[in-house]
């Protein structure tokens, strides 16, 4: 009798994870995003990697992770480039760099392409470390429990 509530008892247990995998699969990368999106307010821009990782943890598959981190981190960043743009004259300044670097005016559009693809490169960064981690854990606990 108790041999069978036991398998009962891990039959559900099993069945909530695979529901909140399921669940977690899409809410993830809104998370992710979120994350991403307010750190990106703050003047430390390296915490996009923090949102990546966190944006990874949730799958157990590398390529699931890197997709998510990438989405969720690199979308952060594109509305915060947009947001930023057009709320201060940051552009002005930027074809003035852009003028020095690259020797022609209006070319700041170049530099924030560049930082939209920073944060997509962070992104996914980010979620091949935390799916990494994810599978280092699992494999330390499933070893442990034998």
């Amino acid at each position: 009798m108790s041999n069978n509530t036991t398998l009962e008892e891990e039959k559900t247990q099993t069945e909530k994870i695979e529901q909140f995998n399921k669940i977690m699969f899409y809410a993830a990368p809104v998370l992710g995003f979120i994350f991403s999106f307010v750190l990106a307010f703050s003047s430390a821009w390296y915490l996009a990697l923090l949102a990546g990782i966190i944006t990874g943890l949730f799958y157990n598959e590398m390529k699931k992770g890197v997709v998510a981190g990438l989405i969720a981190v690199g979308l952060g960043w594109t509305f915060y480039v947009i947001i930023k743009t057009s709320t201060s004259n940051i552009e002005t300044l930027l074809n003035q760099v852009g003028g020095i670097i690259l020797g022609s005016s209006g070319m700041g559009w170049l530099f924030i392409i560049v930082v939209i693809l920073f944060g997509f490169i962070f992104g996914a960064l980010g979620g091949t470390l935390g799916s990494g981690i994810r599978k280092l854990m699992q494999h330390e606990t499933d070893e442990t429990q034998d």
